[in-house]
């Protein structure tokens, strides 16, 4: 193949978007500077550049996959799906609506018993409604909890084949 075909093939490479302008200066100058090798030289530079390209990609296709956090030090950063912390968070976070259910209504029971004469009058009792509110914030804590960690389960289910399918097409090139 001719210094020209290899400059073309370069140029077609650079309109397809496999090669940046950079790479396309760099493969170039490359070319122009030892034609003895370009052929060499060339499919390197291709391979490299596709491998770049390949890795924009799982950059791009990534985002899609990772989970915002919520701690101390690093509120909203992004991080990758875990099965593990999926499982670590519903399993505290239906232990604690647990908790709460308990606690509430151990603690708003002895309400209803103390007061109810003295909301006969009124012909409702607050302690009552405070009594069925606490308990249901229980249950929306454990549901909640469930759903967030079933999201990060399945979405960290999809990352890994998304990962290993990077994987893959990396391998193909190298």
């Amino acid at each position: 193949m001719s210094l020209s075909d290899e400059l073309l093939k370069l140029e077609q490479l650079r309109q397809q978007g496999v090669l940046d302008n950079t790479e396309f200066a760099q493969a170039k100058a490359a070319l122009l500077a030892a034609p003895n090798t370009a052929m060499d030289n060339s499919a390197a530079l291709v391979k490299e550049a596709e491998l770049a390209r390949i890795d924009r990609e799982w950059e791009m296709e990534k985002s899609q996959y990772m989970i915002a956090t919520r701690g101390r030090y690093s509120y909203g950063q992004p991080r990758v799906p875990s099965r593990a912390a999926a499982v670590v968070t519903g399993v505290f976070g239906a232990g604690f609506g647990a908790v709460w259910i308990f606690m509430s209504v151990g603690i708003t029971s002895s309400f209803g018993l103390a007061t109810s004469n003295q909301f006969n009058k009124l012909g409702f009792d607050p302690f009552a409604i405070i009594g069925t509110i606490f308990p249901l914030l229980g249950v929306g804590i454990i549901l909640s909890t469930i759903w967030a960690a079933v999201s990060e389960y399945k979405k960290a289910g999809e990352y890994e084949i998304a990962y290993k399918a990077y994987l893959e097409r990396r391998s193909k090139i190298q």
